[in-house]
């Protein structure tokens, strides 16, 4: 079994990095240079004679190496993006370092090492980096994906207590989690939840996209009216929320938001006889509505 367990390439490695710790680099360098040539070297060996070369100054020589190693693909590739990055800024290639370093914070930038190396060397200016990384988003993408349900629990849960990080992080992930459910009706819950968060972060343009996304597979769906109702139109994407509100109360006419949300876009639209009779009818059938009441003390003002 201990034969079975053995491993000659992490043996190689460890004799190497003893070596590098041992003071000789140069004969570090010289075993992993005969090691590359070899049709079986792995990607960490060829990572580890790129470091040993850029702390020489052979820094052309160092960034062909680590062409190799990205070749041959690294399990840990934050150790070539370190080194690759260092290298870059040892040549003063400062624009293509930060490229490394983005990179480097959005897949990585939750492991606590990566983070603190980013604030040491400040290539980056940490106000200037993501607010959420690609690799949170797509663990919050898988977790969606499996349960669903919990989508409308965490954007009504950001209407009551908004935290802009969590809403950032919720969009970035949906748009991931929309693309691996595609039945009817998760998609329009979906479009419904980032029409709603892309509202809560005063993202209007992308709140109508996705409003009239969501309305396109369901013309009748309230909570997407009511996001229209919030913002102008747009000719380009999609109906006036007027057309939309007006659909959707006929439909629902047991519906106060709606309705309400109707009289009142009808009135800031100048159509204040059309929004008076409605709410007079309203007031009618209703005279005790509070939400009715209020639309009236609205108009009045």
């Amino acid at each position: 079994m201990e034969a079975l367990r053995h491993n000659p390439d992490a043996d190689r490695l460890e004799r190497i990095a003893a070596q590098c710790t041992q003071g000789d680099l140069a004969g570090a360098e010289l075993a992993l240079s005969e090691w590359v040539r070899s049709d079986h070297c792995p990607a960490t060996a060829v990572v580890m004679l790129a470091a040993l070369l850029a702390r020489r100054g052979k820094h052309d020589h160092a960034l062909a190496t680590l062409r190799q190693a990205q070749r041959l693909g690294v399990a840990d590739d934050r150790l070539v993006m370190v080194i690759h990055m260092i290298v870059l800024m040892q040549l003063d290639l400062t624009q293509s370092a930060r490229k490394i370093a983005l990179r480097l914070h959005d897949e990585h930038g939750q492991d606590d090492l990566v983070a603190q190396w980013l604030n040491l060397v400040d290539i980056v200016e940490a106000g200037n980096l993501p607010t959420v990384t690609t690799a949170q988003a797509e663990q919050l993408a898988c977790e969606l994906t499996i349960s669903p349900g919990v989508i409308p629990t965490l954007v009504t849960a950001q209407s009551v207590d908004a935290d802009p990080w969590a809403i950032a992080l919720l969009r970035k992930a949906l748009s991931t989690v929309v693309k691996n459910l595609r039945d009817a009706d998760h998609h329009e819950m979906i479009c419904r939840a980032q029409a709603q968060l892309a509202l809560l972060a005063n993202d209007t343009d992308d709140a109508r996209r996705w409003a009239h996304r969501g309305l396109r597979h369901n013309p009748y769906n309230a909570q997407l009216a009511l996001v229209l109702a919030k913002i102008e139109d747009d000719a380009m994407i999609g109906p006036n929320a007027s057309d939309v509100l007006d659909r959707v109360a006929e439909r629902y006419p047991g519906y106060p938001d709606v309705r309400a949300a109707l009289i009142r876009r009808q009135f800031h639209e100048g159509r204040t006889d059309e929004a008076g009779h409605n709410l007079t009818l309203w007031l009618e059938a209703q005279p005790d509505h509070p939400m009715a009441l209020k639309l009236q003390r609205e108009i009045a003002a």
